[in-house]
């Protein structure tokens, strides 16, 4: 996905991915558990994401980034449409928002936080199961922008 040329058809597609993510995404962190660990061991997961009744909105985000998924989900409920969501994480999600960050607008703050996470993960050695490690030091910083992530995407007051 990250080019070292960027044509001018890269930012335009780019400006677009902005401007859709400012209005209808998403750019946050979750603590997701660790599968197949009998300790509480969790780890802080960011993402980048777009939902939308019109799949050809999550498509062109694809599209455009050659990354994450589109998950297609149908309502309950006969009022509303169906709906999908692109959605990327972790390495990917820093990418794509490095690229976009010139172009964001409402969620600029939530993006520098994103990438503020990434430099955060310094390489201790690994796990038992495969997994990297990382300081507490960083564990701690990581929690901090969780905590600002959250305020900044609280909807409301």
């Amino acid at each position: 996905m990250i080019k070292k040329n960027i044509t001018i058809k890269d930012k335009i597609e780019l400006g677009w991915l902005a401007g859709i993510v400012d209005g209808e995404g998403t750019i946050s962190a979750y603590w997701e558990k660790k599968k197949g660990y009998k300790s509480p061991s969790r780890y802080l997961q960011v993402y980048i994401g777009v939902s939308n009744t019109d799949n050809k909105i999550t498509e062109k985000c694809k599209k455009i980034t050659k990354a994450g998924g589109i998950y297609y989900h149908k309502t309950h409920h006969e009022k509303n449409k169906d709906w999908s969501r692109w959605e990327a994480r972790g390495g990917n999600a820093c990418k794509i928002v490095e690229l976009i960050l010139p172009y964001l607008i409402s969620k600029k703050s939530q993006a520098k936080n994103l990438l503020k996470w990434r430099k955060l993960e310094k390489f201790v050695g690994y796990h038992k199961k495969g997994t990297i490690a990382i300081t507490q030091k960083a564990i701690k910083e990581r929690t901090k922008i969780y905590d600002q992530m959250r305020k900044l995407n609280k909807r409301g007051k």
